[in-house]
This record gives C-alpha cells, structure tokens and sequence, in this order.
C-alpha cells in the first residue's frame, strides 16, 4: 500500500481495505467546534452576521481503483476504541477514482478516535472497508490589526483542498483577537484571516498550504494590503533560488472606487473598477521594488535579490498585478515542510493624502525527500 509523506509525517496509517493489494485511501477528518454560534459585527452600516457552528465529519478518498468510477453508499460507524458514537450512510458517486463527502453530525464525539467505513456499490457489490484513524491540532493564536483603530470582528477560515469544499472550517475570534480550536489535523489548502471591515479599513491576511499537522500557536496581522496567491518554488539546477509569486491589492488604491465609502462597491463603482483593470493592471495593485518586500523562510530573513513584476490575466480582458520576489538562499532547503513568509508595504496616494498600505502573506513550501 502507497503512503503520502504528508500522512507519513502525521504519523497516521492509512486504511486497509479488504483487497490485500489495494492503494486505497480513504481518510477521516472529524471537526467538534469550540462555540454553537458567533455573531460578527461591522464598522459600517450593515446587519451584524449570526453564524451557527456544527459539529461535522469529512471523509476523503483516492485510488479507488478497485471499485471504479461509479455510484456507490457511504456508510460510516464514529467509535471510540469498540463504543459506536455516531453512525451514517449516504449515496457518492466515486470520479477519477475519489471522492469527497460532509456529513452534518447529531452531536460533538470530542472522545471519538477512529471512524470505521464502507463503500458498497449500489445495489449491491462488490464492497471495500476499514479503518480511518482521527487525529487533531490545537491552533491557537491571536489576530491583531496593524492599525488598533481599524479593528473589527474577525474570524479564520480553512479550506482543504478548494473554497467550499467538504470539511472547510470557518473559526471565530474573540474580541480580544484572541482563538483557540481544535482542528482535524491536515495541511488546508487556503487559510483566510478576514475582518468585517474588509474593503472598507482593512484587507485580508491570506496562508496557502497551510500545515497544521502538529499543534500550532500563530499572531496574524491584518493591515491595509492584502497578499493573495501566494506560491513558493525551487528551479531544479543552477543557484540555489527560492521563487515566491504573489498578487498584492492595496486598500487605498480599491477605495478610490467606493466614492460613498460605505464599505460596498454597487453596480455602478464595481463597473468602473473592472474597467480601471482593463487599462492598467495596477489599478488596484501597488507599483513595488524590491526594498518593499521582506521575506522570511522559517523565521530566517532573506533579502530580495530580485523583484519582478508582470500581469496576471484575469478574464474578460482584465489584467491584475503579479510580482515574483527572488531569494538566493546559500544553500537548498532541506527538510520536509517550511514556512514563508513575506511583508509588503507601499506609499499610496488617497484624497491627496500620503497612505502607508501593509500586509502580510505565507505559504507553506514543501520538499518531499522520498
């Protein structure tokens, strides 16, 4: 049986099948929120925001070849060691050998430790079981603004492997900034820090490839800029150069089309914003060098060798700006997974007034060594 060396670094098994011979995976990720309900408010005129958190299982599975591309029943049994906790059954339909599945649970199962699964063809055979172990991450942390004053209710959302997707979590944080969760151990996709005053004080804080395998402990911080995109590669061969592609916005620059201020563009500012980036791909991205990006890999900083810029098609003849910053690093990263991290800030012009315009990214950069 093939084993990632993501799921090897967890320390999770992947589950057996009845095929002796068969890659299948199939994996479990059961979520048990901290709060029932969050209410988040604007600095703006707006309805306040009334979320309601349930507790859910996400199950996930892959090389499924023996069973083929088809419609098939899901049936899961939660369980703590030989208890039964929560069971359910629901029709998927397997494509390119995989699937993808939430189920919205009855209660919190915090003692749960292994989902127990089986996948039978509808009506009948032929069938594939096993076992899914869970396994969780503290994350914990506080979010702060650059700015005190443009502080608003936030909160933190972690998607898998797609927006949306099946076991994406949205968490709320306390109006201290602080958060504290327990989360299906994994590496998410995207993560997203985002204030309600998004667009209107305050940008996005945004992670890619965000590896919560083991307990993390983070402070973000929101600012006026928003870094989206972010992408970390290695050119096999030549100098040992780390690549990281991103696409900045600044706020200044976006309220230059909200003419009333009131926090959302109508029709009318959202048309002449969309008709700025046809002209100019900086229309609402800032003109950088490279002494305006600070980056670090693993809390190590680096300077920017090299800062590039160059457009990012968007669709329907719209360009946005893209930058890639180079790093020379003396030596290739070794090791399985790294953090990167870039700040970016620029001087903009708002209603004759000089704006200073900061934000902060990361992705997470991953070599596997087998």
């Amino acid at each position: 049986m093939r084993i990632s060396w993501l799921l090897w670094r967890a320390g999770i098994s992947l589950s057996l099948s009845l095929s002796a011979v068969s890659a299948a995976e199939v994996h479990a990720y059961l979520y048990n929120p901290a709060v029932d309900s969050a209410v988040y408010k604007y600095p703006y005129t707006h309805p306040d925001r009334h979320v309601g958190f349930h507790p859910f299982l996400a199950m996930m599975g892959q090389r499924l070849d023996d069973l083929g591309d088809g419609d098939y029943q899901l049936s899961y049994n939660i369980e703590s060691g030989g208890t039964a906790l929560q069971r359910g059954t629901a029709a998927i339909r397997i494509q390119s050998h995989a699937f993808a599945k939430e189920f919205t649970l009855e209660h919190k199962c915090p003692e749960a430790d292994h989902v127990h699964w089986e996948l039978r063809e509808l009506p009948s055979r032929p069938r594939l079981e096993g076992e899914a172990p869970l396994k969780w991450s503290r994350f914990n942390g506080t979010v702060k603004f650059k700015d005190p004053s443009q502080s608003s209710s936030v909160y933190i959302e972690l998607h898998t492997y797609a927006f949306e997707a099946p076991g994406s979590i949205e968490i709320p944080v306390d109006p201290d900034g602080h958060f504290d969760a327990r989360v299906p151990s994994r590496v998410y996709k995207v993560l997203n820090v985002v204030g309600t005053g998004y667009a209107y004080n305050s940008m996005e804080r945004w992670g890619w490839d965000y590896d919560l395998i083991t307990d993390k402990q983070e402070e973000f911080t929101i600012g006026r800029m928003e870094i989206y995109g972010m992408h970390a590669f290695e050119i096999t061969g030549g100098a040992p150069t780390l690549l990281i592609a991103f696409r900045p916005s600044t706020l200044s620059r976006i309220l230059k089309f909200d003419l009333d201020r009131d926090g959302q563009r109508n029709e009318k500012e959202q048309a002449a914003l969309e008709q700025a980036l046809r002209h100019s791909y900086t229309a609402i991205g800032p003109e950088l060098k490279a002494e305006n990006v600070k980056a670090w890999i693993d809390g190590k900083p680096y300077p920017v060798a090299q800062l590039t810029q160059m457009p990012e098609f968007d669709g329907n003849g719209i360009y946005q700006v893209l930058y890639v910053a180079q790093l020379y690093l003396e030596q290739r990263l070794r090791g399985m997974c790294h953090e990167v991290k870039i700040e970016v800030e620029s001087e903009e012009d708002l209603d004759g007034r000089k704006m200073r315009d900061w934000g902060q990214g990361s992705v997470g950069y991953c070599t596997p060594i087998f």
